[in-house]
Order: C-alpha cells, then structure tokens, then sequence
C-alpha cells in the first residue's frame, strides 16, 4: 500500500501531474495497487535504472520528477518544482530529506544527508530528483547500474555545469532500512558501497554485496 499513497499524494497535492508507475518484476501487488490509486502503469526488465528511464520515456510532460515507491511528496511539489527548473541554470531538482518513522539518531542520518545536498550539490533518488526531458535526455538518462545510478546521474549533471538544488519542501521517505539493519548498521552498508565505489570497486561486485547473490534488488 506505501505505492498507493505515494501516488495519491502526488495526485492530490497537484492537479496538473501525470503519474507513470513502472513495475520491474514485482511480487507484493504494487501495479494494481498503483492503478487503484490513479496512476498509468508499465512494465520494465528488473532493476530501478530501467524502470526510471521506461517511465521517463512513456510520460508526456516536459518536466520529470522521478518518485520512489516508498515516498511521500510534500505540499506544494508541483509549483516548487517548476519554479527551481524554470532557471536554465538549474539541471537538476531535489527535496529536503525527512525519514518515517522516527529512530534514535535518524535525525543526525537526515541532518548529515541534507547538508551534503546543500553543501555538495549531491541528492540521492529518495529526494525526488526532478529534470527538464532536454537535460535528461542529454546526460543520457540514467546509467544503467544495479546501484548508486542516481549518484552517477547527479555527478555527471554537476560535471557538465549545470546546478543542482535542494528545495527547503520535505519528502517524507521511509526508514525501513534503517530499521531492518539498525541506525549504524545501515549508515555503514551505505558508506562501504560509497567507498567501494569511490576506489573504482565494478558496480555489479557492490550490487552483489548490498543486495546478495543476485546482484539485484529483490522487488
């Protein structure tokens, strides 16, 4: 059902959106649940870089706004969105992060990632990255990794000049890794994939750590 309200959500709070869900593969109902609340679907090979640009391809708007299932806009995305993107020097969008529900020291994992969007110009697809189509489709859209294709994504907009923002408007995305692996448990898991690939470790070899034998992430 977290699908269901995510699109609710962004169908409610803006009017002048259309909502492209693309299942890659899924097990737990996730498309009829879509449907239900009002989205379009489509189906893609498995993985998140796939189901991405399959719904980037299918939508028809101008402006691309890419939703994880587990996250909740906030009020007043839609304007927000195409006011930051209505400035040519802007390649990309993205909110501030919240995590639900609260734990003990999510605050500081909210804190340190929001100042590393801020200070860095480096947010994560649980923010809700957002592009004009004629940037997205001139960085190529998103590579087509198991992991971190958003990362890759964002570093090459920055590479190639174009500014990355982070809106003060809070998405509200889940904590459930956090409480599956604990607070601390997750941030290494994040920081060791970080780290591998900083040192050039292949994608795949990360996806097959994180995600286990696979290499994939199970849906």
């Amino acid at each position: 059902s977290a699908i269901a309200d995510a699109v609710s959500a962004a169908l409610q709070l803006d009017v002048h959106v259309e909502v492209v869900v693309v299942d890659g593969g899924s097990t737990d109902g996730t498309a009829e649940w879509a449907r239900k609340a009002g989205a379009r679907t489509l189906t893609a090979p498995s993985g998140r870089a796939a189901c991405l640009n399959a719904g980037a391809a299918a939508a028809a708007g101008d402006l691309l706004l890419f939703l994880h299932a587990d996250t909740i806009l906030p009020q007043g995305y839609g304007s927000a969105t195409r006011q930051a993107l209505a400035d040519p020097s802007i390649a990309i969008s993205a909110f501030t992060l919240s995590l639900h529900p609260p734990l003990p020291l999510l605050a500081l994992i909210e804190h340190g990632a929001n100042q590393r969007s801020i200070l860095r110009s480096l947010p994560y697809g649980d923010q809700s990255l957002a592009l004009r189509r004629e940037t997205f489709r001139a960085l190529g859209g998103f590579p087509p990794n198991p992991l971190l294709e958003d990362l890759d994504l964002v570093r090459q907009a920055y590479r190639r000049g174009g500014r990355v923002v982070t809106l003060k408007h809070k998405v509200r995305s889940s904590a459930r890794r956090w409480q599956k692996f604990g607070v601390l448990g997750n941030t290494m898991r994040n920081q060791c994939v970080l780290l591998g690939h900083a040192v050039g470790v292949p994608v795949h070899r990360l996806a097959r750590w994180y995600y286990g034998r696979s290499g994939s992430k199970a849906y």
